[in-house]
């Protein structure tokens, strides 16, 4: 017996060490390697117009098959950072907000579980589920803004409830409204909070009524609420076509992979956490989390918002599992720091180390065309009408768009018609679309193309009469007509 004691104590001191470089490991990862994410490019893109004009986008200026399809800017808080932080620092600033987001969800979701956990074996679990679960070095706006889903769930549900607690959570919910369009669940978490607390149970309803009426001061106003109720709904011929052909808008059984190997196996533990939940004092919590994870299975996307609610909300459940704790709430604030700020610390010197010796084209991973992706875009002419992969097209808007190139279909989606999403969307991974991409692309009105070398879209060009190669720079071949 004392053995086992003895063993259970080594393995509740190793496994935060574990978590810390499990950690490191990440984050030194995607602070040196290229990027794989298209979605900051034209949010870059949106924030650099705003800056020229002095207005927020509301139409689908970046295309030449919908140039005046409404659009609203659901992201433009990132969109404006993201502009600036393109042009200074160039496409590593995306890697660096990445480990930035990912240290700063961690830290906010380790802190709150410190404060209800006991057991170092606790507060490591739920480190490790939350970086092997969720993609969270990412830097699109769903990934970067789950530092506030944490921030909030811990001001939710958190003992005391002041009034500087309150002006936090509106202020939050506010930001929230201007980074992503998961912003009403800001406002079910404070409700939520508000019954599982009966003492504080006026002023949190007050506050999560204020805090949505907070969300309305946008420069969209309801028009942004609106364009959250059409995704949600899906009712929409567009939001029809994004949810059948967009990996992470399909059902979890469909996509059991869409954000990453362990996706299954994260949903799964929260979800048995939550189901335990139900007959213990953290029923509230339960139900939330269940609901979150029912979302999850429906809509891929939603796993990052159930895992990161899930294991900050039930960490306790699993802690109650264990016998005899061995943390006290200061002592259990510094393990949750000891295991991220090391590794943040690493992962930032090695990108400073890394941007100073790397040009800023070699930061454009494979997905984005790779490191010759630049010169081929800055080959087209003005002007063009152009069509570029799915991933690559963001990426022609940021470094074309000055120059008036115009892309056929990018990665916004919700801002195109029907028939050019279903017409677009299968040449990513549709072998009878993709040999018929020479005549699909001339047909919505291209005039240059850019396809990836060695694929079927590559091929379309060449056997197509109506095209000619203009240029082969690395992984893109470019054609004209």
């Amino acid at each position: 017996m004392e053995d086992a004691s003895a063993m259970n104590a080594r393995l509740a001191r190793l496994a935060p060490w574990l978590a810390a470089i499990v950690f490191a490991a990440a984050a030194l990862k995607n602070a040196v390697s290229p990027l794989v994410d298209q979605d900051p490019f034209w949010l870059a893109s949106a924030g650099r117009l705003v800056f020229e004009t002095g207005h927020v986008p509301r139409e689908n200026t970046f295309s030449f098959t919908a140039p005046h399809a409404p659009w609203i800017c659901h992201e433009l808080g990132f969109a404006l950072a993201y502009a600036k932080g393109l042009a200074w620092v160039g496409p590593g600033f995306f890697a660096l907000v990445g480990v930035v987001a990912a240290s700063v969800t961690l830290l906010v979701a380790l802190s709150f579980v410190a404060r209800e956990a006991t057991h170092r074996l606790t507060l490591a679990l739920a480190a490790l589920v939350l970086v092997a679960g969720v993609p969270l070095f990412y830097s699109p706006p769903a990934f970067a803004s789950l530092g506030v889903v944490a921030a909030m769930t811990a001001l939710a549900f958190g003992e005391e409830f002041s009034l500087r607690r309150a002006s936090a959570a509106v202020a939050l919910e506010w930001l929230w409204a201007m980074l992503h369009g998961s912003f009403p669940l800001g406002v079910v978490l404070l409700l939520a909070g508000a019954v599982e607390h009966a003492r504080t149970r006026r002023r949190r309803v007050v506050t999560a009524v204020v805090a949505g009426a907070a969300t309305v001061l946008n420069p969209y106003g309801l028009a942004l609420h609106g364009l959250v109720a059409r995704y949600a709904g899906g009712g929409e011929a567009v939001s029809k076509v994004i949810n059948e052909h967009i990996v992470e808008f399909l059902p979890l059984w469909r996509a059991p992979q869409a954000l990453g190997p362990f996706d299954v196996p994260a949903l799964a533990v929260i979800a048995l956490l939550a189901l335990a939940a139900l007959r213990s004092r953290d029923r509230v919590r339960g139900v939330l989390v269940l609901f979150l994870c029912a979302a999850a299975v429906l809509h891929a996307r939603h796993l990052l918002l159930a895992v990161v609610v899930g294991t900050t909300l039930l960490a306790r459940r699993f802690d109650a599992l264990l016998p005899n704790g061995d943390l006290a709430p200061p002592a259990a604030r510094r393990v949750a720091r000891a295991i991220v700020l090391p590794g943040a610390l690493v992962a930032l010197v090695a990108f400073a180390i890394t941007r100073a010796r790397r040009p800023r084209e070699a930061w454009l991973g494979d997905n984005l065309g790779g490191p010759d992706a630049i010169a081929a875009i800055d080959a087209l002419p003005r002007g063009a009408r152009a069509y570029a992969p799915f991933r690559v097209a963001a990426v022609v808007i940021w470094y074309g768009f000055p120059r008036g190139v115009r892309v056929l279909y990018d990665p916004r989606n919700d801002c195109y018609p029907a028939d050019v999403a279903l017409a677009a969307l299968p040449l990513e991974y549709d072998e009878a679309a993709q040999r018929e991409a020479a005549a699909t692309v001339a047909r919505l009105g291209a005039d240059h193309a850019l396809a990836r070398v060695g694929g079927a879209v590559e091929a379309s060009f060449r056997a197509s009469p109506a095209w000619h190669v203009a240029s082969v720079r690395g992984g893109l071949a470019s054609f004209a007509r």
